[in-house]
């Protein structure tokens, strides 16, 4: 296996992927059909990582983008550390739907890098990793940040071949390099061996820390069939379209004795209020349980009355919590040590049991 993933990563390289100022998505021809515009508001406060030597500033056709040269800053003890800009805004899509990556920089080298938060678990308050993207590096790959990845995310990465060494010591002889880290791998790739249902929760960019004197232009970044263009023009004001309906006097067909004419128009019903449905898979393994709850998609002509409420109870005690609108999946799962007695783990659907399964473990 790891030979056949060195065989395409060289293959990548022979066909002159690398190839200046020329998109991924370009190469492999994975054209964009939406165009989303990001404005400053779109950035998410609690997850900025931009700090004090660096800067953004919001432009009518992009984000610029500079890092300041700490050497030349006032203070002698700083080591670049805060040399760093980063800002994200949400996606909220799965993993196997962006199967392609590109940016359009124009400015310094290094250049700025893409991001992405990858949720595992359907919790997407958490994170259990952040992939990158960058074109110093040849082909489609994303790497993972091992600092703020899970050691199963590790485990599983595509330029690697699961041996447990590779997280205290990630080496050449169970991982590919040729990469940002050891733990590398396309899109499609991670979309294979991570969980059904992993979800792209947010993307951004991000230059340093450390990269010093980094200046440039961030146009768009691209996440599947998505562009998302950065721009500071304020939002369209929607066009509100008046229609008024004349009677004319002296029609050819009358509903009246007056000279009334008829009126033929096509009416929509008010659409209805529906609450959430959906349903519930548990999963008993011989000292584990897991869970796959997913929302029904919403009916036309409906709008959303209550969401649909999930709770997961082990032993008596609440561990889980989801709220779902229409068309949405969430996953839970324990493991319970050898030894340690028997378990009930109790699933809750708008408050009401639906089902209960016991572990035992022994003692």
């Amino acid at each position: 296996m790891l030979r056949k993933r060195l065989l395409c990563v060289l293959g990548v390289v022979a066909g002159s992927v690398v190839v200046a100022g020329v998109g991924v998505s370009e190469v492999l021809g994975a054209a964009p059909v939406t165009v989303v515009k990001v404005r400053p508001t779109d950035f998410v406060d609690p997850l900025s990582d931009t700090r004090d030597l660096g800067n953004w500033d919001m432009l009518a056709e992009g984000v610029r983008i500079w890092n300041e040269d700490w050497e030349a800053d006032s203070d002698p003890s700083t080591d670049g550390s805060d040399a760093k800009t980063a800002e994200y805004f949400e996606i909220m899509r799965p993993l196997s739907e962006i199967d392609a990556w590109d940016y359009e920089w124009f400015g310094s080298r290094p250049q700025v890098t893409q991001q992405f938060f990858i949720d595992t678990d359907g919790d997407t308050s958490t994170r259990e990793g952040v992939f990158v993207a960058e074109k110093n590096y040849p082909g489609d790959h994303v790497w993972l940040v091992g600092g703020s990845a899970t050691n199963a995310m590790k485990l599983v990465a595509p330029s690697c071949d699961g041996d447990p060494s590779i997280l205290v010591t990630p080496n050449d002889v169970h991982c590919l390099g040729g990469s940002g880290s050891y733990f590398h791998g396309s899109l499609s790739e991670w979309a294979d061996v991570l969980p059904e249902g992993t979800t792209v929760t947010y993307g951004g960019f991000a230059i340093g820390s450390g990269i010093r004197n980094a200046d440039g232009v961030l146009r768009s970044l691209t996440y599947g069939d998505t562009r998302y263009e950065f721009t500071s023009e304020p939002e369209p004001t929607p066009t509100v379209t008046t229609t008024q309906v004349v009677v004319v006097p002296g029609a050819t067909e009358t509903v009246t004795t007056g000279p009334t004419a008829t009126v033929t128009a096509t009416v929509t019903a008010a659409p209805d209020t529906r609450d959430v449905t959906g349903a519930a898979v548990m999963t008993r393994e011989p000292r584990s349980v897991s869970i796959r709850m997913r929302s029904d998609d919403r009916p036309d002509n409906t709008v959303m009355g209550d969401p649909l409420v999930w709770s997961v109870r082990v032993d008596g005690d609440e561990v889980a919590h989801f709220e779902q609108g229409f068309g949405r999946v969430n996953y839970w799962a324990r493991s319970f040590a050898e030894g340690t007695g028997t378990h009930r783990v109790v699933l809750y659907k708008n408050g009401d049991r639906v089902r209960e399964i016991r572990i035992n473990t022994g003692t």
